[in-house]
């Protein structure tokens, strides 16, 4: 095993004591970025985010939430403050399941608005959020009433638009769902409370727009069935709330269809759909035979025979036949013998009766209106024809209940969306990824920065030096040159100065040739100073 081990090791080895100093940095900073990315990536996908589901929650009805979340088989975390956290991708399915178990019972929820606004949060997004914490505060307190299990509120709060074309006027309403314990009814006071309660919440909502119901979808008044006229008004209102809440629903149906390839506010939908509310009671009734030859049993039988003669001469005096015999007769000597005979045959069959009673709604009639806004505002016959087919199965209509027209120019608005808190509202897994990619990227640019740049500097270093060497052996070589020009200058000085002394040399010889006695008293003069001296 030992030597398996440094069979693989060895070569690892030498790789490594053959790289220079610089490789090694490099090859560890690579190796390094690589484990780094490696890690961020990972733990983005394995990190859960938490989100807060209940906070403020009384010390015993937290530790029962808690207890449900982990009945559930998922993890919660349990923190001071009654606070519980679950993981983000299971917070709107805990939340209705837990709400359709009745919890919280005894707390508020105060999270939705103040989880979900930040400073980029537009302001439609902070209208929504602000609407759905009322909905879900006004619910939780209904809850806190003597005999209700559970209580859900829809608030509908018209945006208000003032515009040179038009202006929105439309009223605030409110609907109460109360689902009542068994053997539980509300009281006029408590139904006045609600209502009472829901109108105070909401700015502009008047008591006539609030329509609360029970379990069973009845009507609920303050006054019981009284007020029947305010009772129908109301029902009206729903009826009506429903029809645009059903035409609005195939609304966006069209629009998820068709925003995708002419862009946002560039498709305007209407649908109009006639509802019939009115009862319809059908019975139907179906026979059947109980023997294969199609009759049934035989449950009473009735048979009767009957024969008799008159006389053809003796009849009543006075007295007519009124008409031929209707049975068979016949002549007897002088008498006519007539016979009768019937029988009467009840069966017993198979009879079945349903009798359905449809108490809902039923479409008598659906329309479609699209316009799309091009920028040549012309639809070719075959695309028109293509739009009208696709929408057609969409809401479920035949194709000629569809509209498609096609203008130009009008119809852009201003369009907001939602924002995740990350750059192209990436998810918090792909922003981490992505982050984590760009680190390595710029760790790998860094150190192939440095190990350029350090070579660069290399051969500036070089370069210097052999300008510096360069140089140096210019200013030698000058030297050289001028010490030599130099020693050929005192050359030529030392020639001179030789031919100089051979000449002298050469005229003292010639004077000393031609005048002997003349030298030979110079001489001795010179002398004789010498002994003075």
């Amino acid at each position: 095993m030992k030597e398996k081990v440094l069979k693989f090791l060895t070569p690892i080895k030498e790789f490594w004591e053959a790289q220079g100093k610089k490789n090694k940095i490099i090859i560890l900073s690579v190796l390094g970025g690589v484990i780094v990315a490696a890690v961020v990536i990972v733990a983005a996908l394995n990190y859960t985010e938490y989100e807060v589901l209940y906070s403020g929650l009384e010390s015993a009805e937290a530790a029962e939430i808690y207890s449900q979340i982990e009945g559930m088989g998922i993890e919660a975390r349990l923190t001071t403050g009654g606070t519980i956290s679950v993981p983000k991708e299971q917070s709107n399915m805990l939340y209705a399941e837990l709400a359709s178990m009745g919890y919280p019972k005894n707390s508020l929820d105060y999270t939705i608005f103040s989880d979900n606004v930040n400073m980029l949060s537009t302001d439609f997004e902070k209208r929504e959020y602000a609407r759905m914490q009322t909905q879900e505060r006004l619910a939780a307190i209904i809850k806190r009433y003597d005999g209700v299990a559970d209580a859900a509120v829809t608030l509908t709060i018209p945006e208000t638009k003032t515009t040179v074309i038009s202006s929105s006027t439309k009223e605030p309403s409110a609907s109460v769902s109360v689902t009542l314990k068994e053997g539980f009814t509300l009281s006029s006071t408590q139904i006045s409370g609600i209502a009472k309660l829901v109108q105070a919440s909401v700015t502009g909502l008047k008591e006539e727009n609030v329509v609360i119901v029970d379990g069973d979808l009845n009507f609920l008044t303050a006054d019981g069935n009284e007020n029947t006229d305010a009772q129908n008004l109301a029902i009206e209102r729903q009826k009506l709330q429903f029809k645009q809440q059903y035409q609005e629903t195939f609304e966006q149906s069209i629009l998820d269809l068709l925003v995708p390839g002419y862009g946002e506010g560039n498709v305007k939908v209407v649908v109009n759909a006639d509802l019939n509310y009115d009862k319809q009671v059908s019975e139907l009734t179906q026979y059947s035979p109980s023997h294969e030859d199609g009759s049934g049993m035989v449950q009473h039988e009735d048979h009767s025979n009957s024969s008799g003669a008159t006389n053809g001469e003796g009849d009543v005096v006075g007295v007519e036949v009124n008409a031929d015999d209707t049975y068979p007769t016949g002549d007897v000597g002088s008498q006519s013998v007539w016979s009768e005979s019937s029988s009467s045959i009840s069966y017993l069959v198979t009879t079945l009766k349903q009798q359905t009673e449809k108490a809902g709604f039923y479409v008598d009639d659906l329309s479609v209106s699209v316009i799309l806004y091009t920028e040549t505002g012309f639809l070719t016959d075959t695309t028109k024809a293509e739009l009208t087919s696709a929408v057609a199965r969409a809401v479920g209509v035949v194709e000629n209940r569809v509209s498609v027209t096609s203008l130009t120019g009008f119809g852009k608005e201003p369009t907001t969306s939602v924002s995740t808190g990350y750059p192209f509202n990436w998810s918090r897994q792909i922003f981490f990824i992505v982050m984590a990619c760009i680190m390595a990227l710029i760790i790998v640019f860094l150190f192939l920065y440095i190990n350029v740049s350090g070579k660069a500097k290399k051969k500036r270093r070089a370069l210097d030096k052999y300008q510096m060497a360069l140089a140096k052996a210019n200013t030698v070589k000058k030297e050289q040159r001028i010490a030599e020009e130099e020693a050929e200058v005192a050359s030529l000085l030392e020639k001179e100065r030789e031919t100089r002394e051979e000449a002298i040399k050469r005229e003292i010889e010639e004077f000393t040739s031609q005048n002997p006695a003349m030298v030979a008293q110079l001489i001795k003069g010179w002398l004789h100073e010498e002994e003075d001296d």
